[in-house]
Formats: structure tokens, C-alpha cells, sequence
């Protein structure tokens, strides 16, 4: 570039700085950068004619442009008089300031580019706490290992909590299994997932390749309560009604699904789990295929709609695909 060809010019120290009073400083800070680019680069042609070609612009433009800088400046930068030209003591002072400025701005352009594109920032996330067994987890490392510019927190509380999270914009993206129940709030459904049945190893259908809803029918099933997902609540609770289940069958736990792995450990019951939470190592249980009805849980990703957000939409979408590609390559 014009900037890193001035370089190699090679320029004696200054005398002292010009007399510039507060007047000056205002137009400077007014000055246009465009300016300071053309008289780098005729510093660094040390002629009228090169420079003015390298710059794709008329000599007259260029010398006209010059003046300008020396009238907002407020003193003469080069002297004329002898050929070639040479820089005045203020000429040698707003140098190497013209060079310091356009390397700032070079910078200033590389870092708004770097967060328009979302590679830089802060991203606040919430998950829902049985999603911590899940490979949301190694999906979000994969994403900081490309991104080492953004800076990721973690907040784990139930769903509704999340969604005033975003509301209230505590965070900006939140990973739940139920959609919010206002527009304000967007959500995407990454996978979905199908459920299995969770019993105690000594279960007498524990054995079995796979159980039906209705032959649990006399086993008290333990749900998670219908704040933690509305949508699975509602779907597993009519699914056991079709299926024959009595009121007192039906237990709802003040827990989540990885409590409830303990319970059904303790002989406590029998529960329903999505099937990629199935991986978590719980002693005593035996966790089996739902043969019928199918039911399935959604990995969903939330956002506030009506916030602007590059580094959180680069985000989302960079796991939403390392979500989606960790699914297909275990399907």
C-alpha cells in the first residue's frame, strides 16, 4: 500500500512542533484521512507526477489537494522552492502524525470488520440444565476454538427463566426444548429427538429390545413439571392418556431429567428421556427404545428478535451446523 511504501522515506527529526493553536487542532480533527493518504504517498514519490499516478488521480488534483492540507493544518509542508521538494519542519511533524493516524485507521477499519462479521465480541448463552449432557457443550468449545475473539458466558436455569433472560437482554442466545409464547422471542429448531424409556435394571421389562407407552401403564411415571417444556409435557401427557393412564400414574417431579435418572435409579419409577441425553452413566437404570407412540423432544435455539446482534447470529449459526453435522454423523 501507499502508507507502507512511506516507509522507506527517511526523514531527520523535527526542530520542534508548529504553533498550533486550539483553531488548528478543530480542523484537524475535521481533516479529511484522504488528505493525509496523498501527502504519505508524495512524501514517499518525492514527485508531483509519480505520486499523482500511483494515486489514479490528475497532478493538479493532487497539488490542489496538498494545498488544502496546508490550510487546515495552518502551515506550509513543503517547501517548493528547491527541486526536489522538501518537507518543512511542520511538514516533518504532521508526517510522521499522518502516518500514525492512517495506521489507526487501518486498524479501526480491521476491528469493525472483524465485528461486523461477529469474530469478535461477547456472547452471554443459556442452557437448560440436562442440555449440559448433551453435545451442545462440545459444539459451543468448538466454536471458541475458532474464535478466539469472542468471549462466551454460560448461564444454566430452567426455561421461562431463560426467556426473561432474553427478554431483559441478560443473554443473547438460549438453547431450550419449548418455543417462548410471544413473538418477541425467535426460535429455530436444530434437531429434534426422539424419546426412550428409562427403568430401573431390575425392571422386568428391562431385558426387552424396546417398550410401548401402554405397558408402562401401571408404573408410576415420573414427569419433569410443564414449566420446563410445555410442548413435551403436553405431548408426553396426552400420549399417556390414548395409552390408558390413570391420574395417580402420573408423577410430576419438581426435577429435571437428570434428577429423574437418580429416582428411577432409587426404584422410584420409570421416566421418559430424549434419546441423546441417553449417554449420561447412571448406575442402576437400563434406558430403552420407545417402540410406540413416537415422541419426540426439539432442540431449539432462542434469540430476541428485535436486537441487532452480529457476533450472537455468527454464533447461532456456527453451532446450529456444528449441531446438525454432530447428529447426522451419529444418525
Amino acid at each position: 500500500s501507499a502508507l507502507s511504501r512511506c516507509q522507506t522515506l527517511s526523514s531527520s527529526a523535527p526542530a520542534g512542533p508548529p504553533a498550533w493553536n486550539s483553531s488548528t487542532r478543530s480542523n484537524l480533527q475535521a481533516m479529511e484521512t484522504r488528505r493525509l493518504q496523498y501527502f504519505v504517498t508524495l512524501t514517499a514519490e518525492r514527485n508531483f507526477a509519480r505520486a499523482a499516478e500511483w494515486l489514479h488521480i490528475t497532478q493538479s488534483a493532487l497539488s490542489q489537494q496538498i494545498q488544502r492540507l496546508e490550510k487546515d493544518v495552518g502551515a506550509q509542508l513543503i517547501d517548493r522552492s528547491v527541486v526536489p521538494f522538501r518537507l518543512t519542519v511542520a511538514g516533518e511533524r504532521v508526517l510522521e502524525r499522518a502516518r500514525r493516524v492512517l495506521r489507526e485507521v487501518e486498524d479501526f477499519e480491521e476491528v469493525s470488520d472483524e465485528a461486523r462479521s461477529g469474530r469478535v465480541g461477547r456472547v452471554r448463552v443459556g442452557v437448560v440444565h440436562s442440555l449440559l449432557y448433551s453435545q451442545i457443550p462440545a459444539a459451543i468449545q468448538e466454536y471458541r476454538s475458532r474464535h478466539p475473539g469472542v468471549e462466551v458466558d454460560l448461564r444454566i436455569s430452567p426455561t421461562g427463566e431463560l426467556y426473561d433472560a432474553l427478554r431483559l437482554g441478560q443473554i443473547e442466545v438460549a438453547f431450550v426444548y419449548t418455543r417462548a409464547e410471544d413473538d418477541d422471542i425467535r426460535t429455530d429448531e436444530i434437531y429434534r429427538d426422539p424419546y426412550v424409556v428409562v427403568l430401573p435394571r431390575s425392571h422386568k421389562l428391562a431385558e426387552e429390545d424396546g417398550v410401548h407407552l401402554p405397558q408402562l401403564r401401571k408404573e408410576r411415571l415420573l414427569l419433569s413439571p410443564r414449566r420446563h417444556s410445555t410442548e413435551a409435557y403436553d405431548a408426553i401427557l396426552g400420549a399417556c392418556v390414548a395409552s390408558g393412564f390413570s391420574a395417580h400414574d402420573i408423577t410430576v417431579e419438581r426435577s429435571s431429567y437428570i434428577d429423574q435418572l437418580g429416582l428411577v435409579a432409587a426404584g422410584m419409577g420409570v421416566s421418559l428421556l430424549p434419546e441423546r441425553l441417553a449417554g449420561i452413566n447412571i448406575p442402576g437404570v437400563r434406558m430403552l427404545p420407545l417402540l410406540s407412540p413416537a415422541l419426540e423432544s426439539r432442540l431449539l435455539i432462542a434469540r430476541h428478535r428485535d436486537v441487532a446482534d452480529s457476533t450472537r447470529d455468527r454464533f447461532a449459526l456456527e453451532v446450529t451446523r456444528t449441531l446438525t453435522n454432530l447428529t447426522n454423523a451419529v444418525g
